[in-house]
């Protein structure tokens, strides 16, 4: 591959080559590498030297070497410097450390939704180094990509476990990103971790990601609710938004879910939270096993795409190019064997084969093992023939120790969070490591299973049962738990590995401590804290505040010198509250002293203490205290007009509260005219088909019933509805919830039959879309219960 090297042959030694392709052949490596030459002395003083020239010929290379390396303009630390191997370890030390702080500095660090974003590229990456895309027609690519370029909405892709599905869609959202830079992929795919197929982290995702994507366009970010049903609406409240913004930029949001049948059988009921038609603009793809999903999918009239086995020209080609990727080929009987072999129709079971043969075959032997691996008739089969191998290779129990420390991990561990907690050597896990390396990734730093398979296999094979997988939870919690620092790695792996092993009551007495909460607050995505939370509640009245109110107030106290720590820890601590739904009066007491800390200390900016004093009126508003929240919301007003101007997005939001306060208190007059504004304004900016406008008119209405106005009520319900219909469709929910407004206007006026001509429309498509459960779906039947009553029909 270098035919630069030719002209060296016989001439140049391994570490020169290495040193001419690394870095001085390389302009790339400017400012990114050092040299440092060793005193020889030092060597040649040792009982057994290191290094030293055999021949007047090897010094006169090894000088001419160094002459180059000087002259390359490369950082050298000379002999002189360096008297001995701790001398050498610390300039090194320093060194490196100083490019690492000035090209990757404290600021760029990744937050938590980052980091969950690098895991699902990097499960990405490594599918898409070897792919078969099967030939004749352009391929399985190629025809998603005519799908979508001809305005195909929803895509399902399905067929055999290990028939190469999420390959596919790594291979076709490598090549969309290219082909479409302007395009938002948004990905996630359910078996990139152990903790991937969680539907409520996943849906807290997306609309985390898609609220940072829109971050110019909203007045405020999207917040997460912690109620399920409430996070259902807001899925569909944020992909209408979406929808608007892509249209604006003529761009397309694509929601790539490979894998949907990972999902808890419970949560693949009904997919309330999948739109039963999607919004302009947006696109779904999935990937599935044969699941109640799928069945919903399939009779959801998804488009669909089946990947069968491979045909024997795909196999011959796939095998062809993994052999020449390594230089190799294969005997025509060895690969005649494995055509022969059904099982290697499947793409994942062929490069598994081909794995062990390339890595560990013996030329003597290499029919005897092909034979051996062939006898399996399935991935999970195979798999337990290669680390039956492995053991051979390094003993049983470090392969244990190894496979199951990965098994047990949330999300992979670092070879040295491996080492430590397996106690196994390096040289030990070298060879597991290079002889997995199609079936073990890196997500980052991280060691992780490449494939649920492999997965399969480890508990399978080493833990049988439920008491022996809690042991190798409990022993990674061990590990975490006795670190002595507390970073990101604790707030990821600790309070997970805990609930795994059923240690409840250790990880409540972790989370009533406000300094741990604090970390994992910042740390992680609140709502992830929350469901720690919950778990270590189970069973348990006691909330989250009530349980650490007590031990915050002493923190409290203990920073009351230090204010932007203490700033810090009063606003992470009434998040978590507020995510969790309790707002009652800790919160209160946080959110009011966040605005005097804010407002008594120097340096704070006026947006951090205007949203500080934002967030204390909302509380008040959730708590019914109405009119404190609008003396605090008069104040935001006043102070976000001289601060951004009155036309601001952000300004318009906080009369919009206002409003609704005041409706609520029956204040409806000055009410109705901050809503008009309102409307005036964001029909003005961002027309009348904005999903903030159109929330706005429904606003509006709710308002004309209040107070009795029926003939302005109707006229703002209806247009709203004319706009839902026409734009997202008689079957969206925003489209049903309309509905089911404007038919509780008619009921109120004995108009029955209007009633029901909207009722019973609602009550179909909210059904059909959130399942019967739903609590917006039993509300439309009650209304049905209603109406029958009113018409006679009791039965």
């Amino acid at each position: 591959e270098y035919s630069w090297v030719e002209e060296h042959l016989g001439r140049r030694s391994v570490t020169e080559l290495e040193i001419l392709h690394g870095v001085l052949n390389n302009p790339e490596m400017a400012g990114r590498a050092f040299f440092y030459f060793r005193d020889p002395a030092w060597s040649q003083a040792q009982s057994e030297p290191g290094f030293v020239c055999d021949s007047t010929e090897e010094a006169e290379k090894l000088a001419d070497l160094k002459q180059r390396i000087l002259a390359s303009g490369f950082p050298v630390v000379r002999e002189c410097d360096l008297p001995n191997p701790k001398a050498l370890a610390d300039r090194i030390g320093e060194d490196l450390w100083a490019l690492i702080e000035e090209q990757f500095p404290e600021l760029d660090q990744p937050d938590a939704l980052e980091r969950e974003e690098r895991k699902h590229a990097s499960y990405r990456r490594s599918r898409t180094e070897l792919y078969e895309d099967g030939g004749s027609g352009g391929g399985k690519v190629s025809q998603l990509a005519q799908w979508i370029a001809a305005g195909e909405q929803r895509i399902l892709i399905t067929g055999e476990s290990g028939a190469g599905k999420s390959a596919l869609i790594a291979n076709w959202i490598n090549a969309h990103q290219q082909s479409h830079p302007d395009d938002v992929v948004f990905a996630h795919h359910l078996g990139c971790s152990n903790d991937a197929n969680a539907l409520e982290p996943l849906l807290a995702r997306m609309v985390q990601t898609a609220s940072k994507l829109m971050a110019d366009e909203l007045s405020e970010p999207i917040k997460v609710p912690q109620d399920y049903w409430e996070l259902v609406s807001t899925v569909t409240d944020t992909l209408s938004k979406l929808s608007f913004w892509c249209k604006q930029r003529d761009r397309r949001w694509i929601w790539v879910l490979d894998g949907l049948d990972r999902l808890p059988e419970e949560n693949q009921q009904a997919l309330p939270w999948l739109p039963l038609q999607l919004f302009p603009q947006l696109h779904v793809v999935i990937s599935a096993l044969d699941c109640p999903a799928r069945t919903i999918l399939q009779d959801r009239e998804y488009t669909t795409l089946t990947i069968g086995p491979l045909e024997r020209d795909e196999q011959k080609a796939l095998i062809a190019n993994y052999m020449r990727r390594y230089n190799k080929t294969l005997v025509p009987e060895l690969e005649a064997k494995i055509l022969e072999h059904e099982p290697a129709r499947s793409p994942l079971f062929l490069r598994v084969v081909l794995d062990e043969l390339r890595v560990c075959g013996r030329h003597e032997t290499l029919t005897q093992q092909l034979d051996n691996y062939l006898k399996a008739q399935s991935v999970d089969a195979l798999y337990a023939k290669v680390l039956e191998r492995l053991e051979g290779d390094v003993g049983r129990d470090v392969v244990k120790k190894v496979m199951t420390a990965l098994w047990a991990s949330r999300a992979g561990l670092s070879e040295s969070e491996l080492l430590a907690v397996t106690k196994v050597k390096p040289l030990q896990w070298s060879p597991i490591d290079l002889g997995l390396e199609g079936s073990l990734g890196r997500n980052g730093e991280r060691v992780v299973f490449d494939h649920d398979y492999l997965r399969r296999a480890v508990k399978e094979r080493y833990l049988p049962t439920e008491e022996m997988q809690r042991e190798e939870h409990s022993r990674i919690a061990d590990y975490f738990e006795s670190r002595d620092h507390w970073d990101v790695r604790d707030s990821e792996e600790l309070p997970w590995q805990l609930i795994k092993a059923d240690r409840i009551q250790e990880l409540r007495d972790w989370l009533v401590d406000p300094t741990v909460l604090e970390s994992l607050a910042g740390d992680l995505k609140s709502r992830e804290v929350i469901d720690f939370w919950t778990a270590a509640n189970h069973g348990c009245e006691q909330e989250l505040d009530e349980a650490t109110m007590e031990a915050v107030e002493t923190e409290i106290e203990r920073l009351r010198e230090h204010k932007e720590e203490l700033i810090l820890f009063v606003d992470q601590m009434a998040e978590l509250y507020e995510e969790a739904g309790l707002y009652r009066e800790p919160l209160l007491r946080l959110r009011q002293l966040s605005v005097e800390l804010e407002e008594t200390s120097d340096g704070r900016s006026e947006e951090l203490k205007l949203a500080s004093l934002e967030e204390l009126a909302n509380t008040h508003c959730h708590l019914g205290d109405y009119d404190a929240a609008i003396k605090h919301y008069r104040r935001c007003l006043e102070a976000s007009e001289q601060l951004r101007g009155r036309e601001h997005p952000k300004t318009l939001q906080v009369i919009t509260l206002l409003a609704v306060t005041l409706r609520r208190k029956g204040e409806y007059d000055e009410a109705e005219t901050l809503y008009k504004l309102c409307l005036l304004e964001r029909e003005r900016r961002l027309g009348l088909e904005h999903p903030d406008t159109l929330a706005l008119l429904n606003n509006l209405a709710v308002l004309y019933k209040s107070i009795g106005d029926h003939i302005r009520a109707e006229e703002k319900y209806l247009q709203a509805f004319e706009i839902e219909s026409r734009l997202l469709g008689e079957k969206d929910p925003i489209t049903l919830l309309c509905a089911l407004n404007i038919g509780r206007l008619y009921f109120d006026l004995d108009e029955f039959e209007k009633a029901a001509t909207y009722w019973e429309k609602a009550h179909e498509g909210l059904l059909a879309h959130y399942g019967e459960t739903h609590p917006i779906a039993l509300l439309a039947s009650r209304q049905m219960v209603v109406l029958s009553m009113e018409r006679g029909n009791l039965e």
